[in-house]
């Protein structure tokens, strides 16, 4: 048993080094027995070297011996596509005597099983394409019955660097990887320049756009407008005022009311916290406002005071009357009781509209702007003292939709909420 055991621990050790060298333990008889492994016979008791996994190179469809197995040899395989057949169930292999296969050719090989299962199914295993700097090891273990295959492994390249388990540093643009296939390849590397907002120093190809608000400039024509927003942010941020069966939409990071058709005034409102005085705030809002009666559907920004209830909102609505397409500044006791208008029924923008809403601690102004770049592109169209309606002054912002209308629902859709200063 002692014998056995020195003998066993020393073939493990061979498969790494090629060859073991076995040496019988002091005191032992000759002729006391034989071990024979890989087709050399050692007499117990004296001196043998055993050759391990001698290398076997393939180039062609090629049937694996059992004494492939039992000499635990490597396969080398330097070019061509075929298949490896593994030795059949009738004469399966003993447990724990394996292969090792080295592909470090341009084709595929294919290892394929013979009735048995590899690693508990029926399908074959693949060895990729590789090179001479990036071969790719496979291990086949018999358990006595069936096979078992690690999955293949990409050597590195040993004239590179290896980093994160990426087969080469070299092949990994400017050092900028977003993706590593399953066998150690880069599936992803950095984009290529035209596709970046700013190329930076060392950036080759085409060039990056070059971005001017409201311009996009690439390849020497300018695109646009586009402006900065800053998108209203999820519900959750936001409270319904008087949300009755109105529902919201946050599709592509925009926020949409969504109210049903309602002959009575009733807003349903989004509303948050209004920021510290002084503060400023660009709402750019889309609507879909139908004429269908002589009040008209409406949608806009107000400032709430949210101890009464009350309400300064400057609004865009459309309607039967005139002018028909109107916007107004007005106050509500609450959103669904109209108190008094500021400023009623000026003629204004259709659809698309960036309203401003300032407070700077004594004055609440209302403005129609043609964009958020600067406030010089406002119109200031009216301003009113802070407690003038409201007792306490806004404690809160918000948009909303209000349909008016019995025939038809409204969405109103914020698209920019830019908070700044002035």
């Amino acid at each position: 048993m002692k014998t056995t055991y020195i003998v066993m621990f020393l073939i493990v050790f061979g498969v790494f080094s090629g060859k073991a060298q076995y040496s019988p333990p002091s005191g032992g008889a000759s002729g006391a027995g034989s071990v024979s492994v890989n087709g050399q016979t050692c007499t117990i008791g004296l001196s043998c070297t055993i050759p391990l996994s001698a290398v076997n190179a393939q180039s062609s469809t090629y049937q694996v011996l059992a004494a492939d197995f039992s000499n635990y040899k490597t396969i080398t395989v330097a070019s061509g596509t075929f298949t490896i057949t593994l030795v059949a169930s009738a004469s399966q292999p003993a447990a724990g005597q394996y292969i090792r296969i080295i592909s470090y050719g341009s084709g595929v090989v294919t290892v394929a099983r013979s009735g048995q299962n590899i690693n508990g199914g029926t399908a074959s295993v693949t060895l990729p394409p590789s090179s001479a700097t990036a071969g790719t090891l496979m291990e086949v273990i018999s358990d006595g019955t069936n096979y078992f295959a690690s999955v293949p492994y990409v050597l590195p390249n040993p004239s590179a660097s290896t980093l994160g388990g990426v087969q080469s540093k070299a092949a990994v643009v400017n050092n900028f990887l977003t993706g590593i296939g399953t066998d150690g390849s880069v599936t992803q590397g950095r984009p290529a320049c035209g596709s970046l907002s700013d190329a930076g120093a060392g950036c080759t190809g085409t060039a990056a756009p070059a971005i001017s608000v409201p311009y996009v400039t690439l390849g020497g024509v300018s695109y646009g407008p586009v402006f900065t927003v800053t998108p209203p942010g999820n519900i959750s941020a936001w409270t319904w005022v008087n949300q009755g069966s109105a529902t919201t939409d946050g599709t592509n990071n925009s926020l949409s009311i969504i109210a049903p058709a309602n002959s009575s005034e009733s807003m349903k409102l989004l509303v948050k916290s209004a920021p510290a005085t002084p503060y400023a705030i660009y709402a750019l809002i889309r609507d879909n406002a139908l004429s269908g009666g002589s009040a008209g559907q409406r949608c806009g920004v107000a400032f709430r005071e949210s101890s009464t209830g009350k309400l300064v909102v400057l609004q865009h609505f459309i309607n039967t009357g005139t002018p028909n397409n109107a916007v107004d500044v007005d106050k509500f006791t609450n959103p669904t009781t109209f108190s008094a208008a500021y400023v009623a029924s000026a003629v204004g923008p259709i659809g698309q509209t960036w309203y401003k809403l300032k407070d700077d601690g004594t004055n609440l102004t209302f403005s129609v702007c043609a964009d958020n770049l600067a406030s010089t592109h406002c119109t200031d169209y009216t301003t009113q003292g802070r407690t003038n309606f409201l007792a306490s002054g806004p404690d809160q912002v918000g948009f909303f939709a209000d349909p008016l209308n019995a025939t038809y629902g409204m969405t109103c859709t914020l698209v920019d909420w830019t908070v700044g200063s002035s």
